[in-house]
Protein backbone atom coordinates (compact mmCIF):
# COMPACT_ATOMS: atom_id res chain seq x y z
CA UNK A 1 0.00 0.00 0.00
CA UNK A 2 3.27 2.39 0.99
CA UNK A 3 4.60 1.41 -2.50
CA UNK A 4 1.46 2.29 -4.88
CA UNK A 5 0.95 6.08 -3.00
CA UNK A 6 5.01 6.40 -3.11
CA UNK A 7 4.65 5.33 -6.77
CA UNK A 8 1.42 7.76 -7.66
CA UNK A 9 3.14 10.20 -5.73
CA UNK A 10 5.75 9.90 -8.29
CA UNK A 11 4.22 9.30 -11.17
CA UNK A 12 2.08 12.51 -10.54
CA UNK A 13 4.73 14.83 -9.90
CA UNK A 14 6.47 13.43 -12.88
CA UNK A 15 3.65 13.69 -15.33
CA UNK A 16 3.02 17.44 -13.70
CA UNK A 17 6.98 18.19 -14.48
CA UNK A 18 6.37 16.71 -17.84
CA UNK A 19 3.25 18.73 -18.47
CA UNK A 20 5.19 21.98 -17.61
CA UNK A 21 8.38 21.61 -20.04
CA UNK A 22 5.93 20.60 -22.43
CA UNK A 23 3.74 24.22 -21.81
CA UNK A 24 7.08 25.80 -21.78
CA UNK A 25 8.39 23.81 -24.85
CA UNK A 26 5.64 24.66 -26.83
CA UNK A 27 5.29 28.83 -25.80
CA UNK A 28 8.88 28.98 -26.61
CA UNK A 29 8.26 27.72 -30.18
CA UNK A 30 5.49 29.69 -30.79
CA UNK A 31 7.27 32.62 -30.13
CA UNK A 32 10.05 31.50 -32.15
CA UNK A 33 7.46 30.94 -35.07
CA UNK A 34 6.16 34.55 -34.71
CA UNK A 35 9.43 35.95 -35.86
CA UNK A 36 9.51 36.74 -39.57
CA UNK A 37 12.19 35.16 -41.60
CA UNK A 38 13.98 38.18 -43.03
CA UNK A 39 16.03 36.29 -45.84
CA UNK A 40 16.42 36.75 -49.47
CA UNK A 41 16.27 38.88 -51.80
CA UNK A 42 14.84 42.64 -51.65
CA UNK A 43 13.84 45.24 -54.39
CA UNK A 44 12.58 48.54 -54.01
CA UNK A 45 11.14 49.85 -57.33
CA UNK A 46 10.61 53.44 -56.26
CA UNK A 47 12.93 55.02 -53.29
CA UNK A 48 12.54 57.89 -53.35
CA UNK A 49 13.91 61.00 -50.69
CA UNK A 50 16.09 64.27 -50.13
CA UNK A 51 20.41 64.27 -49.91
CA UNK A 52 21.62 67.30 -49.34
CA UNK A 53 18.59 69.20 -49.22
CA UNK A 54 18.42 67.45 -53.25
CA UNK A 55 15.32 65.43 -54.28
CA UNK A 56 15.87 62.62 -55.82
CA UNK A 57 14.99 58.61 -56.53
CA UNK A 58 17.58 56.20 -56.97
CA UNK A 59 17.47 51.96 -57.26
CA UNK A 60 17.71 50.21 -53.55
CA UNK A 61 18.06 46.47 -53.37
CA UNK A 62 19.21 44.17 -50.44
CA UNK A 63 19.67 40.98 -49.43
CA UNK A 64 19.32 39.34 -46.05
CA UNK A 65 22.18 36.72 -46.00
CA UNK A 66 22.34 35.49 -42.19
CA UNK A 67 19.23 35.51 -39.65
CA UNK A 68 19.35 33.78 -36.61
CA UNK A 69 16.04 34.86 -34.07
CA UNK A 70 15.37 38.48 -34.28
CA UNK A 71 18.79 39.59 -35.45
CA UNK A 72 19.73 39.39 -39.23
CA UNK A 73 22.72 40.62 -41.41
CA UNK A 74 22.99 41.75 -45.19
CA UNK A 75 24.24 44.10 -47.92
CA UNK A 76 22.38 46.66 -49.59
CA UNK A 77 23.14 48.08 -53.17
CA UNK A 78 21.89 51.45 -54.53
CA UNK A 79 22.37 53.10 -57.41
CA UNK A 80 21.43 57.29 -58.51
CA UNK A 81 20.87 58.24 -61.66
CA UNK A 82 23.48 60.44 -63.27
CA UNK A 83 21.10 62.86 -64.74
CA UNK A 84 20.16 63.84 -61.28
CA UNK A 85 23.38 65.49 -60.55
CA UNK A 86 23.77 64.29 -56.86
CA UNK A 87 25.68 62.38 -55.69
CA UNK A 88 25.30 60.00 -52.54
CA UNK A 89 27.85 59.86 -50.06
CA UNK A 90 28.44 56.52 -48.35
CA UNK A 91 31.52 55.67 -46.47
CA UNK A 92 33.53 58.15 -46.92
CA UNK A 93 33.45 59.30 -50.45
CA UNK A 94 30.91 60.60 -53.30
CA UNK A 95 29.51 58.22 -55.85
CA UNK A 96 26.50 57.55 -57.76
CA UNK A 97 26.31 53.82 -56.90
CA UNK A 98 27.42 51.59 -54.41
CA UNK A 99 26.81 48.71 -51.56
CA UNK A 100 27.33 48.46 -48.01
CA UNK A 101 26.35 45.90 -45.37
CA UNK A 102 23.95 46.47 -42.60
CA UNK A 103 22.85 44.57 -39.42
CA UNK A 104 19.55 44.60 -38.05
CA UNK A 105 16.88 43.41 -35.37
CA UNK A 106 13.07 42.79 -35.37
CA UNK A 107 10.91 44.43 -32.73
CA UNK A 108 9.11 42.58 -30.13
CA UNK A 109 5.93 43.17 -31.97
CA UNK A 110 7.42 41.29 -34.94
CA UNK A 111 5.99 43.62 -37.31
CA UNK A 112 8.94 46.51 -37.16
CA UNK A 113 12.47 46.56 -37.83
CA UNK A 114 15.68 48.54 -37.62
CA UNK A 115 18.62 48.29 -39.62
CA UNK A 116 21.93 49.94 -39.47
CA UNK A 117 24.74 49.99 -42.05
CA UNK A 118 27.73 48.94 -40.56
CA UNK A 119 30.88 51.50 -41.13
CA UNK A 120 28.62 54.51 -41.88
CA UNK A 121 25.58 56.14 -40.02
CA UNK A 122 22.48 55.07 -42.37
CA UNK A 123 19.36 53.99 -39.99
CA UNK A 124 16.61 52.26 -41.87
CA UNK A 125 13.28 52.08 -40.02
CA UNK A 126 10.27 49.41 -41.43
CA UNK A 127 7.32 47.68 -40.68
CA UNK A 128 6.52 44.49 -42.53
CA UNK A 129 3.48 44.20 -43.85
CA UNK A 130 2.79 40.52 -44.50
CA UNK A 131 5.53 38.64 -45.49
CA UNK A 132 7.04 39.80 -48.39
CA UNK A 133 6.30 43.92 -48.01
CA UNK A 134 8.32 45.98 -45.76
CA UNK A 135 8.07 50.06 -46.08
CA UNK A 136 11.30 51.38 -45.15
CA UNK A 137 12.16 55.31 -43.86
CA UNK A 138 15.85 55.80 -43.89
CA UNK A 139 18.10 58.55 -42.87
CA UNK A 140 21.56 59.38 -42.11
CA UNK A 141 22.62 62.70 -40.06
CA UNK A 142 25.62 64.63 -40.05
CA UNK A 143 27.89 66.71 -43.27
CA UNK A 144 26.03 64.38 -45.63
CA UNK A 145 22.06 64.43 -44.58
CA UNK A 146 19.76 61.56 -45.91
CA UNK A 147 16.12 60.99 -45.85
CA UNK A 148 14.53 58.29 -47.93
CA UNK A 149 11.53 56.16 -48.02
CA UNK A 150 10.51 52.74 -49.93
CA UNK A 151 8.28 50.13 -50.08
CA UNK A 152 10.13 47.01 -51.09
CA UNK A 153 9.32 43.34 -52.21
CA UNK A 154 10.77 40.55 -51.28
CA UNK A 155 11.72 38.35 -54.32
CA UNK A 156 13.01 35.68 -53.14
CA UNK A 157 13.19 33.77 -49.46
CA UNK A 158 15.22 31.28 -47.70
CA UNK A 159 18.64 31.09 -48.57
Amino acid sequence: MVKTRTLHRLSSTFLMSLSILLALGTLGSAQAQGIPDMTGSWVCPRDEGLIRGERLAWTLTFEVHWQEDRFFMGTYRWSVDEEHGVQEHSGGELTLKGEIDFQGVIDWDNRRVVMVDVGDTGTVLGTLEGEHTLHMIGFEAGEHPLVAAAICIRRHSRY
